[in-house]
């Protein structure tokens, strides 16, 4: 049975990247009843959540967003869903909400084809971005910058869905699969900090030179034990085949003969190696 959840309630926020975890299904109301923002705005930048209403509520109104159905095809680890951005009527923007899925598995962060994104993450945590497009020969190069904290890249491959030769081949996205995590030189500068949160550095990909893809990130340190964890993960060589598949099973048959030899000893016509015992 599906479980109903209460939505998260956020009141009058005045502060940018604030996290929220949201469970399967659930909602958040965002919540303005003072007159200071009566003339605010709302502004998605997500593929997985939408506004549904905006009513109006005693001493000001309320905005409330749901998630859709495509987050269910990804709940193998933390999904990011977005950011909801306000913005007051100067179009200044006054405080944002980076949202993800609240998973069980946290040791990974999942962004789909981000567009200028701003996420939140922490640095126990690898980054796993994955951007779908139409042709499994096109190639993404990535570009890290940051100052003190700094990313690696750990993989890149490419993969296709397992029924794409049945599927008419304009409908057909492969996945363009990266992982990432913060070296070995910035959680040492890291875990000398003060907890917080720090610009976490940001990620271009480029097609023939072009950027198609981009994510700025904010490094939410908390002082956790599992801060070095992320550097176990073992980098994995870059894929160079362009469609990663199951070979197909196939049967070898082989010719055996058995011939009977007539020895006296069990040992004769063997090759007898003799061991000293300890």
């Amino acid at each position: 049975m599906y479980k109903q959840y209460a939505p998260v309630k956020v009141k009058n926020p005045v502060k940018n990247n604030c996290l929220i975890r949201l469970l399967d299904g659930q909602n958040i109301d965002v919540v303005f009843d003072s007159q200071l923002f009566n003339e605010h705005r709302v502004h998605l930048v997500s593929d997985f959540l939408s506004i549904v209403s905006i009513r109006e509520i005693a001493n000001g109104w309320m905005a409330s967003i749901e998630q859709n159905e495509r987050v269910n095809e990804h709940k193998s680890s933390t999904l990011y869903l977005g950011n909801v951005n306000f913005y007051d009527k100067q179009n200044t923007k006054t405080a944002s909400l980076c949202v993800v899925t609240n998973n069980e598995n946290h040791d990974f962060l999942k962004i789909i084809n981000p567009k200028n994104n701003i996420c939140q993450i922490e640095p126990n945590q690898i980054l796993e971005i994955v951007l779908f497009t139409d042709s499994a020969t096109k190639r993404f190069s990535p570009l890290v910058v940051g100052s003190d904290l700094l990313l690696e890249q750990l993989q890149y491959c490419v993969k296709c869905p397992s029924d794409w030769k049945k599927q008419p081949k304009e409908r057909v996205l492969f996945e363009h699969c990266f992982k990432f995590r913060y070296t070995s030189e910035s959680i040492k500068i890291l875990s000398e900090q003060s907890y917080g949160k720090y610009e976490g550095g940001s990620i271009a990909f480029f097609n023939a030179q072009i950027p198609e893809f981009q994510v700025h990130l904010v490094c939410n340190w908390r002082g956790k034990n599992s801060i070095f964890k992320a550097l176990l993960f073992p980098k994995i060589p870059t894929c160079q085949v362009d469609i990663i598949k199951k070979s197909k099973k196939q049967i070898f048959e082989t010719q055996v003969s058995l011939k009977k030899i007539k020895y006296n000893k069990l040992e004769d016509g063997c090759n007898v190696v003799l061991s000293k015992g300890v």
